[in-house]
C-alpha cells in the first residue's frame, strides 16, 4: 500500500512538472497591449525561433481579412485603407487603398502587394497600379494538427507593426507606436537586440512610412 502511494505521489509530482514546464513555455501575443485569445490552436516558438501564430486568431485580432487557398496552400492577410493624404502616391494622384501578404507553406519568403487606387475612387474599385515586395525570412508557414500558422514578425511588420519581445511575460508585443531603441525584437526570444528590428521588406512605398496603422487597422 506504501509503495502504490509512493508511485501516486510521485506520478502527481512528474505530471505537476510537467504542467508547469508547459505554462511556462506557454506564448502569448499582444496587439495594441490587448490580448489576442487563442481558443483552440495556440502560438508556439518553431526550431528557428519564430513565433507561430494560427491564422483566424490573429486576423481577428489586427482587423485584417485572411484566405485560405487550398490547392496553392497559401494563405493571404488583406487590409483595406481610406484616401488619405499620408497615403497618396508620389505624384499625388494615386492612394494606398490595399496591403496584402501571402505566406505559402513550406516557402521562406512571402509576398507584399501595395495597391493603389486614383484619387475619389474607392479601395474596392479598378486599382491603377500594383507594387509587389518580397519578405525574406528565416522561418516559413506552416500546418500543424490541421491548423495553418504564420510567422508574427512577419505578418505584423509588412503591416507597418512594431514587434517586440518581452522575455519576462513570454509576450510578442505587436505595436503601431515605435518603441524605445532598448525593447527587445520579437525575432528570436532566446536573444536582445539593441535597436528595434525594420520590416524585413526594402522596397514599399516611401510614403507609406510615416501613416499610423492604427488608425485603419485594428487583427486570427
Amino acid at each position: 500500500m506504501k509503495k502504490l502511494l509512493g508511485s501516486v505521489i510521485v506520478a502527481t509530482m512528474a505530471l505537476s512538472m510537467l504542467t508547469g514546464t508547459a505554462l511556462a513555455g506557454s506564448v502569448n501575443v499582444a496587439v495594441e497591449k490587448t490580448a489576442v485569445v487563442f481558443t483552440d490552436a495556440q502560438p508556439f516558438v518553431d526550431a528557428n525561433s519564430r513565433t507561430l501564430v494560427p491564422l483566424r486568431a490573429i486576423g481577428e485580432a489586427m482587423d485584417v481579412t485572411v484566405a485560405w487557398n487550398e490547392e496553392t496552400k497559401t494563405a493571404t492577410f488583406t487590409s483595406f485603407y481610406p484616401e488619405a493624404e499620408e497615403l497618396l502616391s508620389e505624384d499625388k494622384t494615386s492612394y494606398l487603398g490595399k496591403v496584402t501578404v501571402d505566406f505559402v507553406v513550406g516557402s521562406e519568403t512571402a509576398k507584399v502587394t501595395y495597391t493603389y487606387f486614383k484619387v475619389g475612387t474607392p479601395s474596392d474599385g479598378e486599382a491603377v497600379q500594383a507594387v509587389e515586395d518580397e519578405i525574406t525570412m528565416d522561418t516559413a508557414a506552416v500546418v500543424k494538427d490541421g491548423r495553418t500558422y504564420a510567422p508574427v514578425k512577419y505578418l505584423a511588420e509588412a503591416f507597418g507593426y512594431t514587434v517586440t519581445w518581452d522575455a519576462e511575460t513570454s509576450t510578442v508585443a505587436i505595436s503601431a507606436e515605435a518603441v524605445e531603441e532598448t525593447a527587445t525584437e520579437e525575432a528570436k526570444p532566446e536573444e536582445t537586440a539593441t535597436e528595434v528590428a525594420k520590416p524585413a521588406y526594402e522596397n514599399g512605398p516611401e510614403n507609406v512610412t510615416g501613416f499610423e496603422v492604427k488608425d485603419f487597422v485594428d487583427k486570427l
